[in-house]
Protein backbone atom coordinates (compact mmCIF):
# COMPACT_ATOMS: atom_id res chain seq x y z
CA UNK A 1 0.00 0.00 0.00
CA UNK A 2 2.95 2.47 1.01
CA UNK A 3 4.89 1.71 -2.05
CA UNK A 4 1.90 2.30 -4.45
CA UNK A 5 1.24 5.85 -2.05
CA UNK A 6 4.58 6.80 -3.91
CA UNK A 7 4.81 5.41 -7.04
CA UNK A 8 2.86 8.30 -8.74
CA UNK A 9 4.97 11.01 -6.63
CA UNK A 10 8.10 9.15 -7.91
CA UNK A 11 6.90 9.02 -11.77
CA UNK A 12 5.87 13.04 -11.18
CA UNK A 13 9.54 13.63 -10.22
CA UNK A 14 11.03 11.68 -12.76
CA UNK A 15 9.01 13.50 -15.56
CA UNK A 16 9.99 16.86 -13.97
CA UNK A 17 13.31 15.96 -13.81
CA UNK A 18 13.12 14.75 -17.65
CA UNK A 19 11.43 17.93 -18.19
CA UNK A 20 14.09 20.20 -17.78
CA UNK A 21 16.45 18.33 -19.35
CA UNK A 22 14.69 18.57 -22.51
CA UNK A 23 14.04 21.90 -21.90
CA UNK A 24 17.62 22.58 -21.75
CA UNK A 25 18.51 20.17 -24.32
CA UNK A 26 15.99 22.01 -26.33
CA UNK A 27 17.70 25.82 -25.71
CA UNK A 28 20.92 25.04 -26.63
CA UNK A 29 19.81 22.96 -29.87
CA UNK A 30 17.39 25.72 -30.89
CA UNK A 31 19.94 28.52 -32.40
CA UNK A 32 21.61 25.38 -34.67
CA UNK A 33 18.04 24.03 -35.78
CA UNK A 34 17.13 27.77 -37.40
CA UNK A 35 20.39 27.12 -39.67
CA UNK A 36 19.76 23.40 -40.53
CA UNK A 37 15.82 23.18 -40.88
CA UNK A 38 13.22 24.97 -43.19
CA UNK A 39 12.84 28.23 -42.07
CA UNK A 40 9.03 28.26 -42.63
CA UNK A 41 8.06 24.42 -41.56
CA UNK A 42 8.52 25.34 -37.60
CA UNK A 43 5.19 24.42 -35.27
CA UNK A 44 3.79 27.89 -34.10
CA UNK A 45 4.52 26.79 -30.37
CA UNK A 46 7.92 25.42 -31.23
CA UNK A 47 9.96 28.60 -29.99
CA UNK A 48 8.96 29.81 -26.86
CA UNK A 49 11.24 30.67 -23.72
CA UNK A 50 13.70 27.89 -24.76
CA UNK A 51 15.21 30.39 -27.42
CA UNK A 52 15.18 33.50 -24.96
CA UNK A 53 17.43 31.14 -22.72
CA UNK A 54 19.71 29.91 -25.71
CA UNK A 55 20.13 33.50 -26.46
CA UNK A 56 21.36 34.12 -22.82
CA UNK A 57 22.85 31.09 -22.71
CA UNK A 58 25.18 32.14 -26.20
CA UNK A 59 25.51 35.44 -24.70
CA UNK A 60 27.65 34.27 -21.44
CA UNK A 61 29.37 31.30 -22.97
CA UNK A 62 32.25 33.02 -23.91
CA UNK A 63 32.44 34.28 -20.28
CA UNK A 64 32.65 30.40 -19.47
CA UNK A 65 35.53 30.07 -21.69
CA UNK A 66 38.83 31.30 -21.01
CA UNK A 67 39.42 35.23 -21.14
CA UNK A 68 42.19 34.94 -23.91
CA UNK A 69 39.34 33.85 -26.59
CA UNK A 70 37.75 35.95 -29.02
CA UNK A 71 33.79 36.01 -27.73
CA UNK A 72 33.17 38.00 -31.22
CA UNK A 73 32.40 34.87 -33.35
CA UNK A 74 29.99 33.80 -30.64
CA UNK A 75 28.22 37.14 -30.57
CA UNK A 76 27.82 36.84 -33.87
CA UNK A 77 25.90 33.24 -33.92
CA UNK A 78 24.18 34.91 -31.54
CA UNK A 79 22.83 37.90 -33.46
CA UNK A 80 22.50 35.49 -36.60
CA UNK A 81 20.72 33.34 -34.86
CA UNK A 82 18.02 36.04 -33.32
CA UNK A 83 17.78 36.86 -36.98
CA UNK A 84 16.83 33.92 -38.29
CA UNK A 85 14.45 33.52 -35.27
CA UNK A 86 12.69 36.53 -36.85
CA UNK A 87 12.46 35.61 -40.13
CA UNK A 88 11.14 31.99 -38.97
CA UNK A 89 8.65 33.55 -37.02
CA UNK A 90 7.23 35.75 -39.85
CA UNK A 91 7.26 32.97 -42.22
CA UNK A 92 5.22 31.36 -39.40
CA UNK A 93 2.55 33.69 -38.70
CA UNK A 94 2.58 34.04 -42.60
CA UNK A 95 1.66 30.17 -43.15
CA UNK A 96 -0.88 30.38 -40.25
CA UNK A 97 -2.76 33.48 -41.47
CA UNK A 98 -2.80 31.67 -45.36
CA UNK A 99 -4.70 28.87 -43.53
CA UNK A 100 -4.14 24.83 -44.84
CA UNK A 101 -2.88 22.13 -43.12
CA UNK A 102 -0.38 22.95 -40.08
CA UNK A 103 1.98 20.59 -38.44
CA UNK A 104 2.24 19.53 -35.15
CA UNK A 105 2.72 23.36 -33.40
CA UNK A 106 5.97 21.93 -31.57
CA UNK A 107 6.94 20.52 -34.50
CA UNK A 108 10.90 21.22 -34.75
CA UNK A 109 11.10 21.87 -38.82
CA UNK A 110 12.05 20.24 -41.73
CA UNK A 111 16.29 19.14 -42.37
CA UNK A 112 18.06 20.11 -45.21
CA UNK A 113 19.17 17.10 -45.18
CA UNK A 114 16.01 15.26 -45.65
CA UNK A 115 16.76 15.96 -49.09
CA UNK A 116 20.37 14.46 -49.50
CA UNK A 117 19.78 11.57 -47.33
CA UNK A 118 16.39 10.77 -49.28
CA UNK A 119 16.08 6.96 -48.16
CA UNK A 120 16.22 7.66 -44.71
CA UNK A 121 13.61 9.26 -42.73
CA UNK A 122 13.37 12.47 -41.08
CA UNK A 123 13.58 10.67 -37.47
CA UNK A 124 16.49 9.17 -37.92
CA UNK A 125 18.00 12.53 -39.85
CA UNK A 126 17.20 14.47 -36.40
CA UNK A 127 18.16 11.79 -33.89
CA UNK A 128 21.57 10.34 -35.82
CA UNK A 129 22.38 12.23 -38.82
CA UNK A 130 22.96 15.97 -37.90
CA UNK A 131 23.82 15.91 -33.91
CA UNK A 132 26.76 13.81 -35.54
CA UNK A 133 27.19 16.71 -38.22
CA UNK A 134 27.08 19.37 -36.03
CA UNK A 135 29.33 18.02 -33.50
CA UNK A 136 31.92 17.54 -36.24
CA UNK A 137 31.08 21.11 -37.20
CA UNK A 138 32.00 22.09 -34.01
CA UNK A 139 35.35 20.00 -33.44
CA UNK A 140 36.40 21.72 -36.76
CA UNK A 141 35.90 25.19 -35.68
CA UNK A 142 37.13 24.89 -32.11
CA UNK A 143 40.57 25.55 -34.46
CA UNK A 144 39.53 29.12 -35.30
CA UNK A 145 36.97 30.06 -32.76
CA UNK A 146 37.02 27.83 -29.30
CA UNK A 147 34.09 29.75 -27.79
CA UNK A 148 31.83 28.48 -30.57
CA UNK A 149 33.48 25.41 -31.23
CA UNK A 150 32.27 24.80 -27.92
CA UNK A 151 29.09 25.60 -28.05
CA UNK A 152 28.47 23.92 -31.65
CA UNK A 153 29.73 20.31 -29.25
CA UNK A 154 27.31 21.12 -26.94
CA UNK A 155 24.32 21.87 -28.92
CA UNK A 156 24.71 18.93 -31.06
CA UNK A 157 24.82 16.97 -27.51
CA UNK A 158 21.60 18.95 -26.68
CA UNK A 159 19.94 18.35 -30.48
CA UNK A 160 20.78 14.60 -29.62
CA UNK A 161 19.38 14.39 -26.16
CA UNK A 162 16.30 16.42 -27.03
CA UNK A 163 15.84 14.27 -30.06
CA UNK A 164 16.01 10.91 -28.66
CA UNK A 165 13.76 12.43 -25.61
CA UNK A 166 11.05 13.24 -27.79
CA UNK A 167 11.18 9.66 -30.03
CA UNK A 168 11.26 7.96 -26.50
CA UNK A 169 7.90 9.85 -25.52
CA UNK A 170 6.29 9.30 -28.98
CA UNK A 171 7.55 5.49 -28.58
CA UNK A 172 5.97 5.15 -25.47
CA UNK A 173 2.43 7.08 -26.48
CA UNK A 174 2.20 4.58 -29.22
CA UNK A 175 2.90 1.72 -27.42
CA UNK A 176 -0.16 2.95 -24.33
CA UNK A 177 -2.41 3.11 -27.79
CA UNK A 178 -1.82 0.33 -28.86
CA UNK A 179 -2.06 -2.05 -25.84
CA UNK A 180 -5.68 0.51 -25.05
CA UNK A 181 -6.74 -0.86 -28.70
CA UNK A 182 -6.12 -4.38 -28.04
CA UNK A 183 -7.65 -3.88 -24.44
CA UNK A 184 -10.81 -2.35 -25.85
CA UNK A 185 -10.96 -5.34 -28.85
CA UNK A 186 -10.62 -7.89 -26.26
CA UNK A 187 -13.69 -6.03 -23.99
CA UNK A 188 -15.93 -5.80 -27.96
CA UNK A 189 -14.85 -9.71 -27.64
CA UNK A 190 -15.85 -10.33 -24.32
CA UNK A 191 -19.20 -7.50 -24.95
CA UNK A 192 -20.19 -9.74 -27.90
CA UNK A 193 -19.60 -13.23 -26.27
CA UNK A 194 -22.23 -11.94 -23.21
CA UNK A 195 -25.07 -10.76 -26.03
CA UNK A 196 -24.50 -14.32 -27.77
CA UNK A 197 -25.52 -15.87 -24.22
CA UNK A 198 -28.20 -13.82 -24.01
Amino acid sequence: MNDQGLMPNHRNELRSKFGIIQFLASAVAAPIELFIHRLGSFGERYFGFQFVAAAGFMVFWPVLCSPHHDPRPTLAFCFASVFMYLCARSRTVKRIRKGGPQPHTRYSGEPWLKFVFRRMNETKIKFFVEPVLVFIGGALVMSLSPPLGGFFIVSGLGMFIANSTSERFERRRALDMHDALVEQRSVVERFRELQDRN
